[in-house]
């Protein structure tokens, strides 16, 4: 059996099938990729996004779709200010986005809301993303909700401040001692009864 010769238009034209092929091969294996990242980040119970370097929102899981309320397809494509207060978008520029692109990696606590309207306090870890040559492409961020942690804070630095407040105006000498036998402070009333400045006594064991 004698081998075909093929002509060389022949040959270019099977050359160009072959690169389409080779194309379309390549293009459904990175779309495989793209598809089964999306997959792994739905299972992420946190928000993840993703955003452009203009800070359009490019990838929105389903974290992020119990976070803050709003579909993917409702928060695709809109600026990333549409989950915080209205009137923050330099803040949110000056304090989120600028230094992230300055660094490449940035954590912040902010304040964000819901599609409710509802404010929460999140906590933000953001990097730059990039492609496979290692170009900066856009953003992506991994936000938790810390507001409950937060009021907690907050009710403990209320009764910290108004225990001070008990103990700096109580007419009874007080000296705290923390675990170790060392002086954390005094009131004015032990100062003057035993004669000892607090900054003298503290770190001090009496």
């Amino acid at each position: 059996t004698r081998l075909r010769r093929f002509r060389r238009d022949e040959i270019n034209f099977l050359q160009a099938i072959a690169n389409v092929l080779g194309s379309a091969i390549q293009r459904k294996r990175a779309e495989d990729a793209v598809q089964a990242q999306a997959e792994i980040l739905d299972q992420v119970h946190d928000s993840i996004v993703a955003t452009d370097l203009e800070g359009h929102v490019t990838s929105w899981n389903q974290g992020a779709v119990r976070l803050f309320g709003y579909s993917s397809d409702e928060a695709l494509g809109k600026h990333i200010s549409f989950v915080y207060p209205e009137g923050q978008h330099s803040a949110l520029e000056r304090e989120v986005i600028e230094p992230l692109k300055q660094a490449g990696i940035h954590e912040l606590e902010v304040t964000m809301r819901r599609k409710s309207g509802e404010e929460f306090y999140a906590h933000l870890s953001l990097s730059l993303l990039r492609d496979a040559q290692g170009t900066v492409i856009g953003m992506i961020g991994y936000s938790i909700d810390i507001t409950e942690r937060k009021r907690a804070q907050q009710e403990l630095e209320q009764q910290k401040s108004f225990l001070r407040s008990v103990i700096d105006t109580s007419p009874v000498g007080i000296v705290v001692i923390d675990v170790n036998g060392e002086v954390e402070m005094c009131n004015p009333a032990f100062e003057k009864v035993f004669g000892y400045r607090q900054q003298d006594l503290r770190g001090k064991r009496l």
